[in-house]
C-alpha cells in the first residue's frame, strides 16, 4: 500500500509540475499551500516532526517553493533523506543517543535551526529578484546566482551534517576522532569524526546537487538550461557538504559540552557530578551549532561558487 501510494502522489506531483504554469502568483502560492502542508503532515505521521515542527515547517516550506522551485526540491532531498537516515537503526541510537526521539521528532527549534537560513534567502530572493526558476550564471544573473548558490550551501551543510551524524554513529568500523586533538573519543561525543561519517557528509551534499540540476531540468526551459554550466552544482553541493560538516565539527568540538556519564552510560552535554570532561564548552546546544553552521556556508559557498564557476557570457 505504501509503495501505491508513492506512485500515485509521484504521478499527480509530475503531472503539476510539468503541466501547471508556474509563472503566475496564484498558481504558486495555491502549489506553496498544498505542498507544504501536505509533506508536512506526512513527517508529522511518520514522527520526524513534532506538531510545532510540522507547523514551522509548513512556514518554511512555503516560502521556499513560491521563492524557486528549485528550492522546494532540494529542501524536500533534504527532508526525505535525513528523516530516511534518523530512522535508520534506531534501535542502536536509542543506545548512545542522550535525546533520542522515535523517528527524530523534530520540533519548532530543530526545523528553524535547519530550515531558517533557507527562510531568509527564500525571503530575499523573492526581494531581490522575484519569484521564478534561474540557472546558476554569475555573468548574466549575479543577484540570483548568489543565492542560489546561497541555497545549495546551507542545505548541503544540513544534509551533510545529518548524513554524517546518523550514518557515522551507526556504520563506523571504529570510534571517532575529535577533530580538534585527533584523540579517540566515545560515539556521540560533539565534535568527533569519522571517515565514513566525513564520506557520508560529501554525499549527502553531492545529492542535493543533483535534486537541483532535475529540477532545473523539469522547470527551467531547455533553452537557458546548458548542462555543460550547470553541472559545476554538483562539485559546488559536494564541498559544501563535506566542508559543513567540519564546520559543525569544529564549532561542536570548540563551544559544546561533552561528558559521559557514568550513570547513563552516554555522552551527555551537561557538566555533572556523574560525568567525566571529554572536550568543549557549555556555550551553544546542538540546535545553535547548527543554525550557525549552516549561516556560515550561506555565506562562503556563494564567495567559492563566484571565483569557481566558469563565467559565460
Amino acid at each position: 500500500m505504501g509503495v501505491f501510494r508513492v506512485i500515485i502522489v509521484a504521478s499527480i506531483s509530475y503531472y503539476i509540475f510539468t503541466h501547471c504554469d508556474f509563472k503566475n502568483l496564484t498558481t504558486r502560492i495555491f502549489l506553496a499551500s498544498l505542498v507544504s502542508v501536505y509533506t508536512s503532515k506526512r513527517g508529522y505521521d511518520k514522527k520526524s516532526l513534532s506538531f510545532s515542527g510540522s507547523l514551522s515547517a509548513i512556514v518554511v516550506g512555503f516560502l521556499t517553493t513560491v521563492a524557486n522551485l528549485s528550492s522546494f526540491v532540494c529542501l524536500l532531498t533534504f527532508f526525505v533523506t535525513s528523516s530516511f537516515f534518523t530512522k535508520w537503526r534506531s534501535d542502536r541510537k536509542r543506545l548512545i543517543e542522550e535525546n533520542f526521539k522515535e523517528g527524530g521528532g523534530r520540533n519548532m527549534v530543530q526545523v528553524f535551526c535547519n530550515g531558517g537560513m533557507l527562510s531568509v534567502i527564500s525571503l530575499l530572493f523573492l526581494s531581490e529578484v522575484g519569484y521564478g526558476e534561474r540557472v546558476i550564471n554569475f555573468s548574466r544573473d549575479f543577484t540570483a546566482s548568489c543565492l542560489l548558490s546561497s541555497m545549495l550551501g546551507t542545505l548541503a551543510c544540513c544534509n551533510g551534517d545529518t548524513w554524517a551524524s546518523e550514518i557515522g554513529t551507526v556504520a563506523a568500523f571504529m570510534k571517532p576522532r575529535l577533530i580538534t586533538t585527533w584523540k579517540k573519543v566515545p560515539v556521540g561525543t560533539n565534535g568527533g569524526i569519522t571517515l565514513v561519517g566525513l564520506c557520508a557528509s560529501a554525499f549527502g551534499g553531492l545529492i542535493l546537487g543533483f535534486a537541483f540540476l532535475l529540477s532545473l531540468k523539469l522547470f527551467v526551459g531547455s533553452d537557458t538550461f546548458d548542462m555543460e554550466t550547470q553541472y559545476h552544482a554538483l562539485r559546488l553541493t559536494f564541498y559544501a557538504g563535506l566542508f559543513g560538516s567540519i564546520v559543525d565539527s569544529l564549532l561542536g568540538a570548540f563551544f559544546q559540552y561533552s561528558g559521559f556519564c557514568s550513570l547513563r552510560k552516554k555522552v551527555v552535554s551537561q557538566p555533572s557530578r556523574t560525568t567525566e570532561f571529554i572536550s568543549g564548552s557549555p556555550v551553544f546546544d546542538n540546535d545553535q551549532v547548527n543554525l550557525l553552521s549552516s549561516l556560515i556556508m550561506a555565506v562562503i559557498t556563494p564567495i567559492y561558487a563566484y571565483y569557481s564557476w566558469p563565467k559565460y557570457d
